[in-house]
């Protein structure tokens, strides 16, 4: 099912190679961390279309990563500071309101969270464009899709922080865990530039550089929060 969906995404929008980069990244030990830059797609006409200045960058760290004997799942702990990075001189409004990627093996659904202002996870939900681009997991504000309101999330020159804890069943401490298929979802785009009102549109990465971080360079205060969290994680199983 992943294959054909990205088979079909590739019809529409790798057409072009300034449209978007395919990142996979190997995640299996704390203190990882990759940063993705984003452009913006809106459809134009039926057609999908990469738009200047509207643009993100998000960067992720690994802050924990362990496995529960008692429940038999292996614990992903990822941190997100979100950047809306969107021009604007060009865009009057515009916000990055859903982040979301693929994972494998699939989540389960029963040990996972989100916090931070996207607090909602949604599952195998559809970003927009025409190219139909679905991705298993989305944080946001809204629990059934990733269709979160605008307010109060990554208005264009503001960052936002989320957290987000994934299990996976069985243990996985020698395997890892692979994240693709990475997107995100603008919301409330306006621009007089290329004479937007009011729309929506999506975000692929156009230049991912993974790059695996030492422990160190987060500090103790990640760290601990990362146990903190499993913690939690636990608890509530």
């Amino acid at each position: 099912m992943k294959a054909l969906k990205l088979v079909a995404l590739a019809l529409t929008l790798f057409a072009a190679p300034a449209f978007a980069a395919p990142v996979s990244v190997q995640v299996n030990q704390i203190g990882q961390s990759w940063s993705l830059d984003y452009n913006g797609i809106m459809d134009v006409n039926g057609v999908p279309t990469v738009l200047s200045g509207l643009t993100a960058t998000i960067n992720y760290t690994v802050v924990d990563f362990y496995y529960d004997s008692v429940n038999d799942a292996t614990g992903v702990v990822l941190s997100l500071d979100i950047i809306n990075t969107s021009d604007p001189t060009i865009w009057t409004r515009g916000a990055v309101s859903g982040v979301g990627f693929d994972a494998d093996p699939n989540v389960i659904r029963a040990y996972s969270w989100a916090s931070g202002y996207y607090n909602r996870l949604a599952y195998n939900t559809t970003l927009p464009t025409g190219a139909g681009f679905q991705i298993e997991v989305c944080l946001s504000t809204t629990r059934s899709s990733c269709t979160g309101p605008w307010s109060g999330s990554s208005g264009i020159g503001t960052t936002q922080y989320a957290m987000v804890g994934l299990a996976f069943r069985g243990d996985l401490t020698g395997v890892g865990v692979t994240l693709d298929n990475f997107g995100i979802r603008y919301a409330d785009l306006q621009s007089a530039f290329h004479g937007i009102q009011s729309g929506l549109g999506l975000g692929v990465p156009v230049a991912p550089i993974p790059e695996p971080a030492s422990v160190a360079a987060f500090g103790l205060g990640a760290l601990l929060v990362g146990v903190s969290l499993r913690r939690r994680m636990s608890a509530n199983s």
